[in-house]
């Protein structure tokens, strides 16, 4: 997989050599700036000015910490089950909670989520279409909103953080946090936080309320 390799990596400079700085720190705690893509790259900043929590790692406020579980969607922690070194792109299988799992795509230097229910019905994300256009990678880990059913763990929400490049400025990268609802028939983002102080507590807020919501449509 060395070209791929070689894209990814082509990626984290691209977005790397021009971030934007922002001064909030990256919901859910996933540290985009340190984790790697699905092909072994560094990922792009969330800040030049700041020193993020990795979006997704460990929630400073503890408040809420039974509704929050963790998984790793870095590329040591997931199983590859397609590749094409030639057309440059990669699909791993990824853990996650509940019987659910998640399948990372990278393509075109790319990344995007799909997720895949306990009854094996795919939902696909596509953050391309519905988030950011650019270049994106994905943060280190994908944080669940759970709640307890019959003693165990079911998730009903879910925050990824991607970091994008914007194509039409070259010196520009958002950080953004990816809201979904989740569930056994239909999984589908809801919402999209931009770089905001207090962005973690936003992307949890709007989670919990996933639900209810209607499926986001656009990257507007």
């Amino acid at each position: 997989m060395k070209s791929i390799a070689i894209a990814s990596a082509l990626l984290a400079s691209f977005i790397l050599g021009g971030c934007a700085k922002t001064t909030n720190a990256p919901a859910n705690n996933a540290a985009p700036a340190t984790n790697t893509t699905a092909n072994g790259a560094e990922p792009a900043k969330a800040s030049d000015s700041t020193t993020p929590t990795p979006a997704n790692n460990s929630v400073g406020d503890n408040s809420d910490s039974e509704k929050t579980i963790y998984t790793d969607i870095t590329t040591n922690k997931c199983k590859t089950t397609d590749s094409n070194e030639e057309e440059q792109w990669i699909v791993q299988l990824c853990d996650g909670v509940g019987g659910y799992k998640l399948e990372v795509t990278e393509a075109d230097i790319r990344q995007t989520v799909n997720v895949v229910a306990p009854n094996g019905k795919k939902s696909e994300l596509n953050f391309q279409a519905n988030v950011a256009v650019g270049f994106s990678a994905l943060g280190d880990k994908a944080e669940w909103r759970v709640e307890k059913k019959n003693g165990k763990p079911v998730p009903y929400a879910m925050i990824v953080r991607l970091n994008a490049s914007d194509p039409e400025k070259a010196d520009k990268n958002t950080s953004y946090l990816v809201v979904s609802k989740i569930g056994p028939d239909k999984s589908c983002i809801t919402d999209v936080v931009k770089p905001m102080a207090k962005q973690n507590e936003e992307a949890r807020r709007l989670a919990d309320a996933a639900p209810s919501k209607p499926c986001r449509t656009s990257n507007e």
